[in-house]
């Protein structure tokens, strides 16, 4: 099992896009039941996007995807990341890091319990 990690950035009068993401998690709903995701967002702007990760997660939530307690959100995207997609502050470096540890974490006591369980 691994996990699935959303990124989003589409917000229209502060609420997320979803059809699309709807098409495709829906004709993958079987392979993804359970899988545990998080979500990636991002913004010009100071709050990163996250209003549109909040309504993801609440959308991933009801196709059976658990989601890690932590969203990362990347505020002001441009001053974040440089044309290569190379992180400009070591605070982001570190984020992601711990974002990631969590994300694995929750896969492999997602794994550790279908194997007891079944």
């Amino acid at each position: 099992m691994k996990g699935i990690i959303f990124c989003t950035t589409i917000q229209v009068g502060i609420s997320a896009i979803i059809g699309l993401l709807w098409a495709i998690i829906y004709l993958l709903y079987s392979q993804n039941i359970f899988r545990p995701a998080d979500i990636v967002c991002y913004s010009a702007g100071s709050f990163g996007g996250v209003r549109a990760g909040i309504q993801l997660r609440a959308f991933l939530s009801e196709m059976g995807m658990p989601t890690i307690s932590s969203i990362f959100a990347i505020s002001k995207i441009g001053d974040s990341l440089n044309e290569a997609g190379t992180s400009q502050e070591a605070a982001l470096t570190k984020r992601v890091s711990q974002f990631l540890d969590e994300l694995e974490w929750y896969e492999e006591a997602l794994q550790r319990q279908r194997k007891e369980k079944g």
